[in-house]
C-alpha cells in the first residue's frame, strides 16, 4: 500500500518504525520483530495484532494497526527493586516517550497506549492510524490475510 508519495506502507513498516521510536528511548535493550529462538536480555518483542478500517469520507480511510510490544527481562532486576516496579518503570516510559512514529519521514501519532504485565513481561498495546485511499484498504487486507496465514502454517 503506498502513503503520500507512493511510500509503501505494511504492517512490517508500522513495526520497524515503532521498533525504531524503542531503540531510540531504549538504547541498548534488544527488539524483535520476528519469533526468534535463542533471544537475549532484556528484549522486546513487536507484532501487530489486528488491521481495522474506517471510512472517513467517501474514498478516503482511517486504517488503524493495533500493535503490541512485549517486554521481558531474564531475572530479578536487582535488590532494591521487584520485578512489577522495574516493569513498571519501562512501561511508564513507554507510554510518555512513544507518542508518535516516522514513518519515511512522515510524523505519524500513536494512540490509544496502555499497557499491562502479566507472568513477569510487560505488555504494551498502542495504535497506528494512518489515512489511505481505497484502494489501498484492499491491498491492506489481503496483506493481512496472507500474514495471519503464514502464522497458522507455522503453529
Amino acid at each position: 500500500m503506498s502513503y503520500g508519495n507512493d511510500i509503501e506502507i505494511l504492517g512490517e513498516t508500522v513495526k520497524s518504525a515503532l521498533g525504531a521510536q524503542l531503540m531510540a528511548n531504549f538504547p541498548g535493550v534488544i527488539w524483535y520483530k520476528d519469533f526468534v529462538t535463542n533471544v537475549r536480555y532484556p528484549h522486546f518483542f513487536l507484532m501487530q495484532l489486528t488491521l481495522s478500517a474506517q471510512e472517513e469520507r467517501r474514498g478516503k480511510y482511517f486504517l488503524r494497526y493495533l500493535m503490541t510490544v512485549r517486554y521481558r527481562v531474564e531475572e530479578e532486576p536487582s535488590r532494591n527493586t521487584t520485578l512489577h516496579e522495574a516493569l513498571d518503570a519501562v512501561g511508564l516510559r513507554m507510554l510518555s516517550g512513544i507518542n508518535n512514529i516516522v514513518i519515511a519521514g512522515i510524523p505519524m501519532e500513536v494512540s490509544g497506549a496502555r499497557y499491562e504485565k502479566a507472568d513477569g513481561v510487560l505488555h504494551y498495546f498502542c495504535n497506528v492510524t494512518l489515512m489511505v485511499e481505497h484502494e489501498q484498504i484492499e491491498q491492506a487486507k489481503q496483506w493481512q490475510l496472507n500474514f495471519n496465514a503464514t502464522i497458522k502454517e507455522e503453529k
